[in-house]
């Protein structure tokens, strides 16, 4: 029965404004843009006899139904990181929300309540959906968590309609369409927190459906103000709207292409509802699904193109060696084969630090060192981010140069590295992938004595466990997989006051493996 109904909306359409109805047309959602590479277009089609998802290319190639089930399904939204696709359905006798992986699996229920709950759009971040509820005995703007939870009201305008939230690209604005002034319908725009609102549009005409740009700088939308529905464009701040489509039919539900350059819209210009793209500029209007049964509310999915990564990459466990200072002014030449230019005798690099050894300096040989990283798995099913890379410092038989006595200062592990990652961007772009200049990473180490009995004596021992978070707060967040490309790990002397805050430190040991 619904799904009758459903059908029979688009019909109505211009009959609803004809007598000034407008909002018989809330079903009608639009959609939201996030920068990437495009993707599929998904959309609402009544070619199997009720409304399901179908997904195609973004020529109009291999369409394929994916909700695959026999209830009402209607007004897909991707999410930004193009995997999950929400959407509201009358699968419990009641319209609500859900969402499914893209491939129509999985589908999950996340609102339950027994008035309408639809036009779902997702934050930037993948953290919230904004959508719109009549559970108050109007429509108003709600927001929830990803998983259903923390539902809440962002609008409250009492015997109006707040309605179709579309969130910004940085993910603190959301545009909506409303009647709060006078029941004439408006693109407004407030704070993601549903504070400040402001109208956008401002004319005597119906305005609705708002979809950002990808780089926010634009609002899509439709309009009535030439007299028939069309599509416009916009900058965000209301100002030059420009009319995009010329059809004699009803256009509506613009989406915009990731990459900014095409706009998907719903046509009844063939007698039915058709999807078309058209450059951004409006030019190049073509129709993808040319199908005799009405396919309507396209979204356009972001494709945010990962990076080659290996299988395992932890732990890693790195052995530490005495630094030694470059050989600049040979004096030597090493014994074959490896018979390359050399110096004599061998310096080390720390000016302060040093270990025991027997023929160096009558100190037994003691020393072991090592630096060591494991990464810690996060878990998807919590609300925490648990993943993070443990860091590791531990050095035995650390003795001061001067006269070999326990040194019980600091000592700094410090390395450059290189992250190439699946959260290169803030906002909407912290899906993409990219590759960071190289960073400093350090941590420091106290050293204390070691008690031991003696013969035989033994240096101070220096050890540390901390975090990468613990280092630079937020460094690995969790779903956001990363590779590290490390230097030379080096660990630093105190300098003479024993602190590796001070600028003279000199480097005590370096990663490397010894052949006794």
């Amino acid at each position: 029965m619904l799904g009758a109904l459903a059908r029979q909306r688009a019909y109505l359409v211009a009959w609803a404004v004809a007598i000034g109805l407008i909002g018989a047309m809330a079903s009608v959602p639009s959609a939201l843009a996030f920068p990437g590479q495009n993707g599929k277009i998904a959309f609402s089609s009544f070619r199997d006899g009720n409304f399901e998802t179908y997904a195609m290319s973004d020529t109009g190639a291999g369409q394929v139904n994916v909700s695959n089930h026999p209830d009402f399904d209607y007004g897909p939204s991707w999410s930004p990181d193009g995997t999950k696709i929400a959407f509201r359905t009358n699968r419990d006798d009641t319209t609500e929300i859900y969402v499914m992986n893209a491939n129509g699996t999985g589908a999950t229920r996340l609102t339950n309540n027994t008035s309408f709950d639809g036009e779902p759009a997702w934050s930037p971040d993948m953290t919230k959906i904004a959508f719109t509820s009549e559970r108050d005995g109007n429509r108003e703007i709600y927001v929830m968590n990803a998983d259903g939870s923390g539902q809440a009201n962002l609008t409250n305008t009492p015997g109006g309609a707040d309605q179709k939230p579309a969130w910004s690209p940085d993910g603190t604005k959301i545009a909506f369409w409303t009647d709060r002034d006078a029941g004439n319908e408006e693109i407004y725009v407030m704070n993601g927190d549903g504070t400040n609102p402001v109208n956008l549009t401002n004319d005597p005409n119906t305005d609705f459906q708002p979809t950002w740009s990808p780089d926010g700088s634009k609002i899509a939308f439709t309009s009535f103000r030439d007299g028939d529905a069309e599509i416009y464009s916009m900058n965000s701040d209301g100002s030059s709207p420009v009319r995009l489509t010329t059809s004699p039919g009803l256009d509506f539900s613009p989406t915009w292409a990731p990459a900014g350059t095409a706009i998907a819209f719903a046509s009844q210009r063939d007698g039915n509802w058709e999807i078309y793209r058209m450059n951004a500029d409006g030019s190049g209007q073509t129709n993808l699904t040319q199908n005799p049964a009405d396919d309507e509310v396209p979204d356009w999915q972001s494709l945010h193109l990962g990076a080659a990564r290996p299988a395992a990459g932890s732990p890693m466990f790195l052995p530490l060696v005495p630094a030694y200072k470059d050989c600049v002014t040979p004096d030597r030449q090493h014994a074959a084969p490896l018979d390359f230019l050399s110096c004599s005798a061998p310096a080390l690099k720390s000016d302060y630090l040093t270990m025991g050894t027997i023929d160096a300096n009558g100190k037994a040989v003691q020393f072991a060192g090592y630096v060591r990283m494991v990464v810690q798995r996060g878990n998807p099913s919590t609300p925490e981010d648990e993943s993070d890379v443990t860091l590791q410092l531990n050095m035995l038989d650390v003795r001061r140069k001067s006269d070999l006595t326990d040194y019980t200062g600091e000592v700094q592990a410090r390395m450059t590295l290189q992250l190439t990652d699946r959260q290169n961007g803030a906002g909407s772009q912290a899906f993409n992938s990219g590759t960071m200049v190289t960073i400093p990473l350090a941590f420091k180490a106290q050293c204390t004595e070691t008690s031991l009995p003696t013969p035989p004596a033994i240096g101070s021992t220096c050890d540390v466990t901390t975090s990468a978070d613990a280092v630079l707060p937020g460094m690995i967040p969790e779903g956001k997989r990363m590779a590290f490309e490390l230097s030379q790990i080096e660990v630093t002397d105190g300098g003479p006051d024993g602190l590796v805050s001070t600028e003279d430190n000199t480097v005590y040991a370096e990663q490397g493996i010894f052949v006794p």
